[in-house]
């Protein structure tokens, strides 16, 4: 079974260069940002957690297309 079927992530900002998701709406200790600068395909994200803050992941990238 496919385990992103059952992720639902909202769009928090977009414009013509960066693009914004998340799931902040949906967990309110822990949630997840994924942003993308769209003119450089340069992408960042953040797992955040409120209650236990050591554990907050953070990574970084390039999109690639295949």
């Amino acid at each position: 079974k496919n385990e992103c079927d059952k992720k639902k992530y909202s769009v928090i900002f977009a414009n013509n260069d960066n693009l914004i998701i998340g799931d902040i709406e949906e967990n309110a200790d822990n949630f997840f940002l994924f942003m993308i600068n769209k003119n450089t395909n340069f992408f960042s994200s953040a797992n955040i957690n409120l209650s236990y803050p050591k554990q907050n992941k953070y990574f970084s990238g390039i999109c690639l297309k295949n």
